[in-house]
């Protein structure tokens, strides 16, 4: 195995360390909106509530970020801080046809 192999392997067993950069890198994004300890505690329930429930485990790490991510999205929205004016809207389409998602 190359040195760049074992160095991705180690750099893989410090979960904690990969999970506090992706909470730096989520702290770009949102750092006018939420302290860097929130950020990081939704960082770290996505991660957790991802493992408990996947068999997969070689994504988890970004799909925990890309949840932890909507979910502070979601909070913004929820607690109306967010700085975009957009409507949302859902269209529904009982037929089965795929006219919703051609709508969306």
């Amino acid at each position: 195995m190359s040195k760049e192999h074992l160095s991705g392997f180690v750099a893989l067993k410090d979960l904690e360390g990969q999970l506090l950069q992706v909470a730096e890198r989520l702290h770009i994004l949102f750092k006018k909106k939420f302290s860097i300890e929130t950020i990081e505690k939704y960082v770290f329930e996505s991660y957790t509530l991802l493992d408990a429930k996947s068999e997969v485990k070689l994504y988890l790490l970004a799909m925990s970020e890309r949840f932890a991510r909507d979910r502070l999205y979601a909070l913004l929205k929820s607690e109306s801080l967010s700085d975009t004016d957009k409507l949302d809207i859902l269209y529904v389409c009982v037929h089965n046809s795929g006219r919703s998602q051609m709508a969306a």
